[in-house]
């Protein structure tokens, strides 16, 4: 029997995958093999090198725990700025709530969007005297602990250019000069994180460690911990950074680990 006209020129194998690819991306949940098979009714032969195609070329990626999929690095530049960011980076949620468990300080990933950093992800404080958490909030580069950690990985040419209509100030410790700036993102890349004191709000201290996928360039999100600034000190910050930076590591699998 003769295909349609719309079948005409079609490659099968890509249509499966396409299809099968926005399945994925469109689920509340990572999916599994049989899932696939359910929904789709391919053998579990073509389902299986489909989905390892797939995750070859980065565009999924196998949670190692469940053995389930999502979406890969490959579409974090482009899926992440329109669509679900509080699903992707949901998987990261266990990691915040140990860190906030074992040092009772808000902890959140952060992104980046042109000129600011965007919270999208995080766990507040179960002290009373906390820094409050708000998903979705952005906030500037050049003066907290995040937007550091991800300047301090462009090119000064780069910052230069951010900063090209000047740095607004918000404290005392604001930072406004680029010059000084650049020797700050210094030391953050030389010591592997980004300080903030008292630099966007009053009574507000904050630490800032940069995500790396693979290759290291730019960071692709920043774990970050916010509390207030009688509590979370300068020595405070050094003590607990080492820890932090090993969690955002963990993070950094968690998410975009990719298993062949």
């Amino acid at each position: 029997m003769a295909q349609p006209k719309t079948d005409q020129g079609l490659i099968k194998s890509v249509q499966k995958s396409l299809q099968m690819l926005k399945y994925i991306i469109n689920s509340p949940e990572e999916v599994g093999i049989t899932e696939l098979e359910r929904e789709f009714g391919y053998n579990s032969s073509t389902i299986h090198h489909l989905v390892k195609t797939m995750m070859v070329e980065g565009f999924l990626s196998q949670n190692s725990r469940t053995k389930r999929y999502h979406v890969g690095p490959e579409l974090l530049n482009t899926w992440l700025q329109y669509n679900h960011l509080e699903k992707y980076f949901q998987r990261a949620m266990p990691i915040l709530e140990e860190v906030v468990a074992a040092t009772e300080e808000t902890t959140s990933l952060f992104i980046r969007r042109d000129r600011e950093a965007v919270c999208v992800l995080g766990k507040e404080s179960p002290r009373t005297l906390r820094a409050f958490l708000v998903e979705g909030r952005r906030i500037p580069l050049h003066c907290t602990a995040t937007g550091k950690a991800f300047l301090a990985y462009l090119p000064e040419e780069k910052v230069r250019q951010l900063a090209v209509h000047g740095l607004e100030r918000y404290m005392d410790n604001t930072i406004t000069e680029v010059e000084a700036l650049l020797s700050d993102l210094a030391m953050v890349r030389e010591r592997g994180y980004a300080v903030e004191l008292e630099e966007y709000e009053e009574t507000i201290n904050a630490v800032g460690v940069p995500i790396f996928i693979g290759v290291h360039g730019e960071p692709k999100a920043v774990l970050a911990m916010i509390g207030p600034s009688t509590r979370l000190t300068n020595e405070r910050i050094r003590e607990v950074a080492p820890y932090l930076a090993k969690r955002a590591g963990e993070v950094a699998q968690r998410l975009w680990e990719v298993v062949y």
